[in-house]
């Protein structure tokens, strides 16, 4: 695995580097080509239009063979390639055209090239779009679906997260009611717990530390129900604009996994961190649907087959960065606190999914899958 980081972050940066020159030339609109695997860090680079992806053919004296190219769309930025989910995305890359034999390319914008992550989405749900990378939180306000995996203090841990996700009942019930949407599930990426960063005089313990200070949320319906019923001012803020945001103090705080705070350096903006491990921060890739299913049985063979390769090396890596970054964080001069098992359930009687204040919403959204995916977490 360390050769594959090393590899896929040599080839990255090139594609970074030539990224740039496009940039100088005005030319960041268009897409940047990437050849089949690792071989296209030697190679120059073609240029082509972002409008709706067509086949394409070979040519170089061989005999032609038509060529599917992809658009995916992620929101990461050179600054991260590092990451578990930009890696993941790389390797996704690289696994469709290795066992596609260079049949299927994958076009990677990243920096948010065609759009927010809710505007990414849109177009994926539209046909406009093959493939985008989206929070489940952001992704809540086109399959509502997803609103159910936000209640308060559900899943214990990330693993078990990530377990429920894999199980048979996520697989055959919740992406049912996704692919009414008009979208498919290729993988997860359950980064970590959403922590609360902020710049308050002492620790964050329990609900009434954070009365009537605003607190940036996402999409979420179900995260900004969960501060309101805390007693703050839940407030939607694009994450683009949320570093600057807290600098300009349009809020208080921040409730985001450590890793995306720390790699967009939106931890500069503050100077303490509370542990609440209420919600997961997770991510995923999506495709539209119709698209996939006019793909030829083996094409979509080896996208479900990458994809479910990248879906399980993501839940490990990120596992293994996950330990390191407290560290960094307490190395940069951050004070993270850690609920007590007595705070952790003034919170859960406070704001948690068993209680009546969620019902109207659980019913909105489907009682019965709620009712199961708790089952599920709590094994």
């Amino acid at each position: 695995m360390a050769n594959f980081e090393k590899d896929f972050k040599e080839c990255y940066l090139q594609y970074c580097d030539r990224r740039q020159f496009l940039k100088g030339a005005g030319l960041i609109g268009l897409s940047i080509f990437l050849a089949p695997a690792l071989t296209a860090c030697g190679g120059g680079s073609k240029q082509t239009s972002p409008g709706p992806s067509t086949g394409g053919e070979t040519g170089g004296g061989q005999a032609s063979k038509k060529v599917l190219k992809i658009r995916h769309a992620v929101s990461f930025s050179k600054e991260q390639e590092e990451t578990t989910q930009n890696l993941g995305t790389w390797k996704f890359k690289e696994l469709v055209e290795k066992y596609s034999n260079g049949e299927i390319i994958i076009d990677v914008y990243p920096s948010e090239q065609l759009g927010s992550q809710r505007e990414v989405a849109e177009k994926v749900q539209a046909g406009a779009l093959e493939i985008c990378h989206i929070s489940t939180q952001n992704l809540c306000q086109l399959v509502p679906v997803y609103n159910l995996l936000d209640f308060p203090f559900m899943f214990p841990t990330r693993e078990k997260f990530a377990e429920v996700m894999q199980s048979d009942f996520v697989k055959e019930v919740v992406h049912r009611e996704v692919e009414k949407k008009g979208v498919k599930v290729l993988w997860y990426c359950p980064t970590a717990f959403r922590a609360f960063g902020h710049n308050l005089n002492k620790p964050v313990r329990v609900p009434e530390d954070i009365t009537g200070i605003k607190v940036r949320v996402t999409g979420s319906a179900v995260e900004q129900e969960a501060f309101r019923l805390a007693g703050a001012k839940p407030t939607p803020v694009n994450w683009s604009e949320t570093y600057t945001a807290m600098q300009q103090k349009v809020v208080d705080a921040v409730h985001v996994g450590l890793a995306p705070l720390y790699n967009n350096k939106i931890h500069e903006t503050f100077k303490r961190v509370t542990n609440l491990n209420m919600m997961l921060n997770s991510e995923l890739h999506i495709c539209n649907k119709k698209w996939f299913d006019s793909l030829s049985a083996e094409q979509k063979k080896v996208i479900e087959k990458a994809a479910e390769e990248v879906g399980k090396w993501i839940v490990a890596d990120q596992g293994e960065k996950n330990k390191k970054m407290e560290d960094i964080y307490r190395k940069a001069g951050i004070e993270i606190y850690d609920l007590t098992p007595e705070e952790r359930k003034v919170w859960i009687n406070k704001i948690g999914h068993q209680l009546p204040a969620w019902d109207k919403m659980k019913e909105q959204w489907g009682k019965d899958i709620y009712t199961k995916l708790a089952e599920l977490a709590s094994k």
